[in-house]
């Protein structure tokens, strides 16, 4: 067992040296021997004794108990008193440092013994106890900063003295002072009328049948505001006692009202949209339809959403060459855009005459991946746009533009388009190079004044310049030599 360390602080050297050999021989070690208060003090902070044997007599400029009082503040050691006698006004002084005990001049081994040794026992107590003290001190503020941030208070009633206990956080809750005190009477004054029932009700069971209760209510507070709250509680009928937690989950509500809203918002936009839209899960299946998806790709929405269908497992997508796109979305985790066109079957006519026909419906596609928090894909978005009568109205604009183009070549007559504002020829045929007797190359960004040759040169003929109306607009001058 390790050896107890004592400090002795006596002006003696005499007596030092005997209480030495004393505390020795009863098995203790003796860090240091000191002859003033400040030595003490210094030698307390040093050596970290124990226990301290102090004599209330001391030299210097102060006695033992002014030194006593001020290890007993700062290091928290317990001291034990020496003395020749004790007067009544050195005995109140000393009761203020809280001594372990006293020993009389000329000091008797047995009793050094038995006095150092409850002092000993008492410190050792003490300091457990104020460790005790001091982790419950750093519970309750702990658990009291839980309360804060989680919003949660703790309340206590007493069947037996009808008291009602609450902690600072439902006094916060119910927006009511700290020296308000709550009754039961007032407490269910506080629920909103539709939530008094249910707490009564709930209390009342848990004290019939010993079973706990869990319920959200509503409350109204003492400033006439309205939140909402999550009760959980228990009767313990051996101590005659109900108690439980309130949590104040109004901002809970509020966000899950709103969430609500928002799903439902995004339900009835998702649905009705014109936009064949469909949510893929990251590995490929899809999870979610529109209306119009399934009614562009003829399918039924239990059918695709069953999550046996995987669009790279898909035929139909394989052979449009779609999943090169897909991919760009699914593992590149980044926008992409494609077309492709697929067969269709129609499966009537307009006057609802059953029909076997398949129509080819071209597709714009617009694909966007949903990540979570970590940057990890969640779901991709597919957005499916018909542009068919897009690309139909494109070919007849090539076909319009070809058979122009034609017309304009080979036609026999003389045609060359100019600017109307500045007069800079854009293009010519080759039938009005051949009237000015030039080559195309050479007519293409001269002015348009180079198709008129002067008329003793061209037989008395003059070119006629006009656009598609015959007047001169900001539209491209149409010029035929005529």
């Amino acid at each position: 067992m390790e050896k107890a360390k004592i400090l002795i602080v006596e002006d003696e050297a005499i007596i030092a040296m005997e209480l030495e050999s004393q505390l020795q021989g009863l098995g203790y070690e003796v860090t240091s021997i000191v002859d003033t208060g400040e030595k003490a003090i210094k030698k307390a902070e040093e050596d970290k004794p124990d226990l301290i044997l102090m004599d209330i007599r001391i030299k210097g400029e102060m006695d033992g108990i002014e030194a006593a009082e001020v290890i007993r503040n700062r290091f928290g050691i317990p001291v034990i008193f020496s003395t020749a006698y004790l007067d009544e006004e050195r005995i109140e002084r000393a009761k203020i440092t809280m001594p372990f005990g006293y020993v009389l001049k000329p000091i008797q081994e047995r009793d050094l013994k038995v006095t150092i040794e409850m002092a000993l026992y008492v410190a050792k107590i003490d300091k457990e106890r104020r460790a005790v003290e001091e982790e419950l001190r750093k519970s309750q503020s702990l658990l009291s900063e839980i309360e804060k941030i989680g919003k949660v208070g703790g309340w206590e009633f007493s069947m037996d003295t009808e008291k009602l206990v609450w902690t600072e956080e439902i006094y916060h809750l119910h927006e009511v002072d700290l020296t308000f005190e709550p009754t039961i009477g007032e407490a269910v004054n506080f629920y909103a009328p539709t939530s008094k029932p249910i707490i009564e009700q709930a209390v009342q069971k848990s004290i019939e049948h010993g079973e706990p209760f869990d319920v959200e209510l509503e409350i109204i507070t003492a400033k006439g505001n309205l939140r909402s709250v999550h009760a959980i509680g228990h009767t313990d009928m051996e101590n005659s006692k109900v108690y439980g937690f309130f949590q104040d989950i109004t901002e809970r509500k509020q966000a899950e009202e709103a969430l609500r809203e928002s799903e439902y918002l995004f339900s009835q936009k998702f649905e009705q949209s014109m936009t064949a839209t469909c949510f893929y899960n990251s590995d490929g299946t899809i999870f979610r339809v529109n209306h119009e998806f399934c009614r562009m790709f003829g399918v039924e929405e239990k059918i695709i959403t069953n999550g046996r269908y995987n669009v790279f497992q898909d035929q139909a997508a394989i052979n449009a060459g779609i999943i090169p796109s897909l991919r760009m979305v699914f593992d590149g985790k980044k926008p992409n855009k494609w077309a492709f066109n697929f067969d269709i079957a129609v499966a009537s006519d307009s006057t609802g005459t059953p029909t076997s026909k398949k129509e080819q419906v071209f597709l714009e596609v617009f694909g966007y991946p949903i990540l979570d928090n970590e940057g990890d894909l969640k779901y991709v978005v597919l957005q499916h746009y018909d542009i068919s009568d897009r690309i139909h109205a494109e070919e007849k604009l090539r076909e319009g533009e070809e058979k122009y183009r034609r017309l304009f070549e080979d036609s026999i007559d003389g045609y060359a388009l100019a600017d109307p504002e500045t007069g800079i020829i854009s293009n010519c045929n080759d039938a009005m190079a051949g009237l000015v007797g030039r080559k195309k190359e050479e007519l293409i960004g001269q002015h348009q004044s180079i198709l008129h040759p002067p008329n003793d040169l061209n037989g008395g003929f003059s070119p006629t310049f006009r656009n598609h109306t015959g007047e001169k607009s900001g539209e491209i001058l149409n010029a035929q030599i005529i």
